[in-house]
C-alpha cells in the first residue's frame, strides 16, 4: 500500500496556503472562504456554577459576519416558575432593555399523536422568546441549535430561529416535545449588537407584553 504523506501545500504562486502537523491537523496560513464555519466562543458552565446570566456571549458579533449558529444545552438548576427559553441582547458588558421582539413557537410532543399546538410571545423592553414552556420541576431545559442572523445590522433587525427538544426532567421523560421556535426585532429597533445572553425566563406563550425584569432563573450548560 502507498501512502501520500504531506506537510505543506502551497498556493500556485508558492507562497504557503496550508500545514499539516504529525497528528493530521490542518491549519489554514488564510482562512478559506465559504467552507466550514469558523469558532468564536465556546461558554460551558458547571451544575454547581448556576447564574442567571451564566450563559454570556460579549463581544461575539461583529460586521465580519451576518450569519451565525449556536449549538447549546441549557438546563434551570432549581425548581421556578421559569418556563421559556429566551434571551437578551448586549452591547459591550450592557445588556439591552428596549425594542420590540415578536416571537412564536410551533411544538409536537414526542411519542405521541396529540401534543401540537402553537404559542406566541412579545416584549417591548427587549426580551426575545422562541421557546417553552417548562413546568416547575429541577434540572428541565432545552437542547438545540440556534441562528442568530443580523445581530450587528442597522439596517435589519436581528432574528433568532431556534430548533430544540424541550424537556421538563430526568423522571419525567414522557414530557419531550420537538420544538421551533423563532423572534425578531422590528425594523425600528434595528441596531448594532456584539453579544447576548442565553435564559430560561419566565414567558408569556399567549403574546402579553414581557418586561424586561421578567424573571431570569440560574442555569448551567454548555453553548
Amino acid at each position: 500500500m502507498s501512502k501520500l504523506r504531506v506537510k505543506e501545500i502551497a498556493h500556485s504562486n508558492g507562497t504557503g496556503a496550508m500545514s499539516v502537523n504529525s497528528s493530521g491537523v490542518t491549519t489554514f496560513d488564510n482562512l478559506p472562504v465559504g467552507v466550514g464555519f469558523t469558532h468564536i466562543k465556546t461558554v460551558t458552565v458547571a451544575s454547581g456554577s448556576a447564574a442567571a446570566n451564566s450563559i454570556d456571549f460579549e463581544n461575539v458579533f461583529s460586521s465580519t459576519y451576518r450569519f451565525y449558529m449556536m449549538f447549546y444545552h441549557i438546563y434551570r438548576a432549581a425548581d421556578s416558575s421559569t418556563n421559556g427559553l429566551g434571551a437578551q441582547m448586549k452591547s459591550g458588558s450592557s445588556v439591552i432593555t428596549s425594542g420590540n421582539y415578536r416571537g412564536v413557537n410551533a411544538y409536537d410532543q414526542l411519542n405521541s399523536s396529540s401534543g401540537s399546538g402553537k404559542q406566541y410571545y412579545y416584549s417591548d423592553e427587549g426580551i426575545l422568546q422562541f421557546g417553552g414552556t417548562l413546568g416547575t420541576t429541577t434540572d428541565g431545559g432545552f437542547v438545540g441549535t440556534l441562528k442568530i442572523i443580523n445581530p450587528y445590522s442597522s439596517t435589519f433587525p436581528v432574528s433568532f430561529i431556534s430548533e430544540h427538544v424541550m424537556h421538563q426532567a430526568a423522571g419525567a421523560d414522557g414530557s419531550k416535545w420537538l420544538e421551533q421556535g423563532a423572534c425578531s426585532g422590528d425594523f425600528s429597533d434595528a441596531a448594532s449588537r456584539d453579544g447576548f445572553i442565553l435564559h430560561i425566563l419566565t414567558c408569556d406563550a399567549s403574546g402579553g407584553d414581557v418586561s424586561a425584569s421578567t424573571t431570569k432563573a440560574a442555569v448551567y450548560g454548555e453553548a
